[in-house]
This record gives structure tokens, C-alpha cells and sequence, in this order.
């Protein structure tokens, strides 16, 4: 009887991480997708508020534009680590790229882009 309490309460916490990864992941494809199709304003309009007040629009879209031209494509993606607290969740990626390799960390609030840092050849774009 232990042994069925304890794999239903496993299965339920398994749940629970599965949905909130399933929403990152929904994220960060969405992400990358817009991305390849060099449609960063859509990148921009899900920067949370906060993201949108750091900086103004023309420095993200500046950021965006010259990695997409020094790397073309996102093409592959290897998670590193990947954590949830509260409402936010958090992934650092391995991704390749046509030319090269960059590290993203990506993290959300919900469905908002609230972290975004691009790391190639350990220096953050």
C-alpha cells in the first residue's frame, strides 16, 4: 500500500513538472522560431514590461539583427539546466548554430520573456 501512495504522489509531482516544462518549452520554440524567421518584434512584444523598461526597443532589435547575422539559424539545442520556482522557470541551453555554438539562458514568467541572455565566446551579447 506504501508503494502505491508514494508512485501516485511521484506521478502527480511529475505532473505538475511536466505542465510547467511543457510551458517553457512551448516558450523557448517560440522563441527560436521567431528568431529563424528574423521576426524579432514578435521576440520584443513578449519581454515583459520590466524587460521593455531596461533597455529601449532599438537595443534588443540591434542584438538581435547582429547575432542573426553572425549566426544565421538556430539550428539544435542541448538543456544544461533547467529549474522552476513559483511562476518562473528558468533554462540554460547549448545551441548550435550554422557557425558557431551559443549558450541561452532563457526564463519566463508565465508566457513572458522576463531573462534572456545570449553568451558566445564567454562574453554576454
Amino acid at each position: 500500500m506504501k508503494k502505491i501512495a508514494i508512485l501516485l504522489i511521484f506521478l502527480f509531482f511529475t505532473g505538475i513538472v511536466s505542465a510547467q516544462n511543457e510551458q517553457h518549452k512551448i516558450a523557448f520554440d517560440r522563441f527560436v522560431n521567431n528568431f529563424n524567421n528574423s521576426d524579432f518584434e514578435s521576440i520584443y512584444n513578449n519581454f515583459s514590461v520590466k524587460m521593455k523598461r531596461s533597455h529601449p526597443k532599438g537595443y534588443y532589435l540591434k542584438i538581435f539583427y547582429r547575432l542573426k547575422k553572425e549566426h544565421k539559424s538556430l539550428q539544435s539545442f542541448e538543456l544544461l539546466h533547467y529549474e522552476e520556482n513559483n511562476q518562473k522557470s528558468r533554462a540554460i541551453y547549448n545551441a548550435n548554430s550554422q557557425t558557431g555554438n551559443l549558450t541561452i539562458k532563457f526564463t519566463i514568467n508565465g508566457d513572458e520573456i522576463i531573462g534572456l541572455f545570449l553568451l558566445k565566446d564567454k562574453n554576454f551579447l
